[in-house]
């Protein structure tokens, strides 16, 4: 099991949009609360950023940036973990919407990988799949999982829509 760093693992997003962690930790341990999520954030400055798998597959909780032909594995690993979000590289790779297959796809040829892993965006059924079609090939580029089956809102915008909690194995 590898666990990355995403959006919610700051101390910012914790406090504002993790109640139910919050709730959780008063609940298992009411007198060192305070104390206990404390130590639960901060280990999550801790937490890898992205990390590849076989020399093939990248994971990164949200995507590479709006550009992928401007960023490398190296920026990546440069990144200082133990900070809060400084912005740049580090916000797109905790934030990043959908984007350009072609902007993925650069990325990957030019970091010689095959595909990208990111979660970050619910959708229905748990994974979606990004092909990306050239000539008569087509490839899987990019792969969302996303395993929270309550998180958020999906399709029509409510909170008690429930999809799919999504996994990947290698």
């Amino acid at each position: 099991v590898f666990l990355i760093r995403g959006n919610h693992e700051t101390t910012g997003n914790t406090a504002y949009m993790s109640i139910n962690l919050s709730r959780e930790v008063n609940l298992r341990y009411p007198k060192e609360s305070k104390t206990v999520l404390g130590y639960i954030t901060n280990s999550f400055k801790y937490l890898p950023i992205g990390y590849v798998i076989d020399r093939s597959i990248i994971v990164v909780h949200a995507g590479v940036g709006p550009d992928g032909s401007k960023n490398t594995i190296e920026k990546l690993n440069s990144i200082t973990r133990t900070v809060e979000n400084p912005g740049g590289l580090f916000h797109s790779a905790f934030n990043a919407r959908k984007f350009d297959s072609s902007y993925i796809k650069q990325f990957l040829d030019d970091e010689n990988l095959q595909c990208l892993v990111r979660g970050h965006d619910s959708n229905s059924l748990g994974i979606e799949d990004m092909i990306y079609k050239y000539g008569n090939t087509e490839r899987s580029i990019c792969i969302t999982v996303h395993s929270a089956s309550f998180c958020c809102p999906c399709k029509n915008k409510t909170w008690s829509n429930r999809n799919a909690g999504g996994y990947i194995h290698f």
